[in-house]
């Protein structure tokens, strides 16, 4: 019995032994093939946020190809996402050509124009009226693409947010009106700045809604994941001076040109306005004159009768008198007016 064990117990230890020199043979080329394995992994970026990351007003957007029936049946195109997006044409070493060249293999595009912090992690109802087709629809949480990656990890995220939350376009329309009207009410711009100001520093307000999403993204992305906030263009500083001020002045001699074919333009439009407004008061005055000279005509036509009279005694006489009763002869005739 003693020799049956020493021998199984033998035989074990030298099993271990063979076990342990084959891995030490063969661990270079399992850690070689884990290296490998990493470096053949390309990078995987999301683009998230509002209009501004969606490319909102650069045609054509995902899914215009298709007819309305589809259209408004595709998040794609509910959500504005241009195939010209700033996101989609950013490039990341190892992937062969821009972003847009590899949706939903390396680039994962689900920002949405019109979207505000609560629409990371919350549904977005879109309304619709195209081609007959008028309704709304559901666009799914962006933070959703995080789980439809599966097994995969995003290194690099992109996202622009908050705009939306702080009124942008109705503080841009009312800075229109106020340049425009503002004689009417001087104080609604800094009126509407001051309510968002005091709405973004409220508890619950626009910064804490910020922090949330903030975190939310991170941790919905995981901690691999570098997160870019793009930010908004600045359309004006206190100078004046910004991105809308370029428009306008990319060079001095075709800026005065600009606002002089301007002011021309201005010009010819009054004119035109005082010359028909000169010609309709002539028209009106002549129309008048004409009626008021066509009355006058009437009132001072005359009708003429010819009367006859007598030539001995004067008497007048009817056009049947053949001759004058006292007289008894029709010597003349003469007309007159009456």
């Amino acid at each position: 019995m003693r020799k049956n064990s020493s021998t199984r117990k033998t035989k074990f230890i030298s099993t271990l032994l063979c076990c342990a020199v084959l891995l030490s043979l063969f661990s270079p080329f399992f850690s070689e093939i884990t290296v490998n394995a990493d470096e053949d992994k390309t990078p995987i970026m999301v683009s998230l946020g509002d209009s501004f990351s969606s490319g909102e007003g650069i045609e054509p957007f995902y899914a215009e190809e298709e007819s309305d029936y589809y259209k408004v049946r595709n998040q794609d195109w509910l959500a504005h996402r241009s195939t010209k997006s700033w996101s989609g044409m950013l490039k990341l070493p190892g992937v062969n050509g821009t972003m847009a060249d590899n949706r939903n293999t390396n680039w994962f595009f689900v920002a949405t124009s019109g979207a505000e912090t609560k629409h990371m992690k919350g549904s977005f109802k879109k309304e619709y009226d195209i081609g007959g087709y008028s309704g709304s629809r559901y666009i799914d949480p962006q933070l959703d693409v995080f789980y439809s990656l599966y097994d995969k990890k995003a290194d690099y995220v992109t996202l622009t947010l908050g705009g939306n939350d702080a009124k942008f376009t109705d503080v841009v329309s009312e800075a229109v009106k106020a340049s425009t009207y503002g004689i009417l009410n001087p104080s609604s711009l800094s009126d509407k700045l001051n309510a968002i100001w005091a709405d973004f520093y409220k508890e619950d307000g626009i910064r804490d809604n910020l922090e949330q999403a903030y975190y939310d993204i991170s941790y919905a992305a995981g901690s691999q994941a570098k997160i870019i906030v793009a930010g908004y263009p600045k359309l004006l500083n206190k100078d004046g001076d910004g991105e809308i001020d370029k428009i306008y002045k990319a060079e001095a001699n075709e800026r005065g040109k600009l606002v002089d074919n301007s002011y021309i333009i201005y010009i010819v439009i009054a004119v035109s306005a005082v010359v028909v407004v000169a010609v309709v008061v002539v028209v009106i005055v002549a129309v008048k004159k004409k009626k008021k000279s066509n009355n006058n005509n009437n009132n001072d036509e005359k009708v003429t009768v010819k009367m006859q009279y007598c030539e001995k005694c004067g008497k007048p006489m009817t056009a049947d008198d053949a001759f004058c009763s006292s007289s008894g002869t029709v010597n003349s005739s003469k007309e007159i007016a009456k």
